[in-house]
């Protein structure tokens, strides 16, 4: 049985913020999947960034080093 990752979900203030994340994200290396927020973490954009908890203290660095402004971020939740 393979355990599953754990995962940060992180929440944007507009879908152009997600899709910016995304693009900057993989260029870096990052596994990163956008996927519609669960409602019990937010109805802003409708999309969030889904990423594993092992990198979410480089991705945070990166976002801000980049200016890619986010909302919230959620985790670690257990992988889907």
């Amino acid at each position: 049985m393979t355990t599953k990752p754990e995962l940060y979900v992180i929440t944007f203030h507009s879908t152009y913020w997600a899709f910016e994340a995304e693009t900057v994200l993989q260029e870096h290396g990052f596994q990163c999947r956008l996927r519609p927020v669960p409602r019990e973490f937010s109805s802003s954009c409708g999309i969030c960034a889904e990423v594993l908890a092992e990198d979410m203290e480089e991705i945070l660095a990166i976002l801000q080093e980049q200016g890619l402004e986010h909302d919230a971020t959620y985790g670690p939740l257990k992988g889907r």
